[in-house]
């Protein structure tokens, strides 16, 4: 019974935080009728309420946490959120000043202690989805290791798919939990996750991140380290993708790739014009028009003499995947015969490094190929949305007047070929 209320009262923070408050509700629903409405927080509970459109419950509770608990942030991003609504400008203006003091205090209370410490400190470790990871958690860590001068010497970050080079500059160390794991293990915590919260993202801390921190410990031969775990990132930006922080917000916890960063060495996969990559997403779901999209694709690429570099077979099932084009002469196809799976990820980062933009499924191929100064062209389709949060903070952190983000319809292909038509073909 225990461990049931603990899975639900996760579930709860877990759909809360990526703001699906349906399965919050859900879940605090279940715990309710179980006895155990205790271990929502309040906090949640005022959420929920004001998801739900009960404001004359919500923003009574939402003001006293707003007075009394001076150490929480999201209280006020929900009050300023409403103040909008009702166009109480002014209103709206001070709840948000206020509560990014807070979350600026709030975020020092975590930081500080690791800054005063001495020892390694393990960022992560990140298990989640690799989008969040790129948009994210590593712009978190840049802003947040140099804000608080811990020094990446200290530091050994732990991820997983080959992703260890995009940590350069952050940590002196990395470890790979594909690399040094049973093959599937990856795979597996992910399930564990699911199972349990619904979410692969890491906004609580279970066993399985415990786990993996003292198997990291252990194989380095550390006797302890200190934890800076992606909780503390999906805390403080939690009120970001609900729609109630702005933008300039969440970017004050958020710093920039470096001019000309590459997430693997050059030379590791053939240049090209294109990169595409293509996956099942709720925004882009199987069907013979996306099955077919990757194929003309390549198609229309190669009547117009671009070369094209396809990945897909490398994320999402493998020769498996259903979105794979077929082979033509200008299409070189990489596979999980050409790249183990441990390294999936870091091929996928080398080939966006090599070639010219990159289209195909929007998400982690747009984020990276963001990073590395590629414009990126993000394919949609399907009943699911985009997190329109997402990609308005994508164009302010990775974007620039000359590298853009653009999400189009695979319906819409007059824009699809007048990007093919814009790509200048390698000589």
């Amino acid at each position: 019974m225990s461990n049931d209320i603990s899975a639900l009262a996760d579930i709860v923070t877990s759909a809360i935080t990526v703001a699906q408050f349906d399965k919050a509700v859900e879940a605090a629903r279940k715990l309710s009728e179980m006895g155990a409405s205790d271990q929502i927080p309040s906090r949640a509970v005022a959420q929920m309420l004001y998801a739900n459109g009960v404001t004359e419950s919500a923003l009574p509770l939402l003001r006293r946490m707003a007075q009394y608990q001076t150490d929480d942030h999201v209280p006020l991003y929900v009050l300023a959120h409403h103040a909008q609504k009702l166009g109480l400008e002014k209103e709206a203006r001070r709840y948000q000043a206020t509560a990014l003091e807070r979350a600026h205090t709030r975020i020092a209370q975590r930081l500080s202690d690791l800054a005063s410490s001495a020892g390694p400190v393990l960022l992560g470790p990140w298990l989640g989805e690799p989008e969040f990871e790129v948009l994210y958690w590593i712009p978190f860590l840049r802003k947040v290791l140099s804000q608080y001068g811990i020094d990446p010497a200290r530091c050994i970050a732990v991820s997983h798919g080959g992703a260890s080079s995009w940590y350069a500059g952050l940590a002196a160390r990395c470890w790979d939990v594909s690399e040094n794991s049973d093959a599937g293990t990856v795979t597996r915590l992910q399930a564990e996750r699911v199972a349990a919260t619904g979410f692969t993202l890491q906004a609580t801390i279970r066993s399985q991140d415990a786990a993996v921190v003292n198997a990291c410990r252990e194989a380095l031969g550390l006797d302890s380290v200190k934890v800076l775990h992606p909780l503390a990132m999906f805390d403080i930006l939690h009120p970001y993708w609900a729609g109630q922080m702005p933008v300039e917000h969440a970017l004050a916890f958020l710093s920039p790739y470096p001019a000309n960063w590459k997430a693997a060495p050059e030379g590791a996969v053939p240049a090209c014009d294109i990169v595409s990559s293509f996956q099942q997403r709720p925004y882009f779901v199987p069907s013979p028009l996306t099955e077919n999209f990757a194929n003309s694709l390549a198609a229309a690429a190669g009547q117009l003499g671009r070369s094209l570099l396809d990945v897909s077979a490398l994320v999402d099932g493998g020769a498996e995947n259903p979105f794979v084009p077929s082979p033509r002469d200008n299409v070189l196809a990489l596979s999980t015969d050409d790249v183990s799976p441990e390294l999936s990820l870091a091929a996928v980062a080398a080939t966006l490094g090599a070639g010219k933009v990159y289209m195909g499924t929007y998400g982690v191929g747009c984020f990276l190929a963001l990073a590395q100064g590629r414009p990126a062209f993000g394919a949609v389709y399907g009943a699911g949305t985009i997190v329109a949060a997402h990609t308005r903070l994508a164009e302010a952190l990775l974007g620039s007047d000359t590298v853009r983000l653009h999400v189009l319809d695979v319906t819409d292909w007059d824009m699809w070929m007048a990007a093919l038509s814009a790509v200048e073909a390698r000589v």
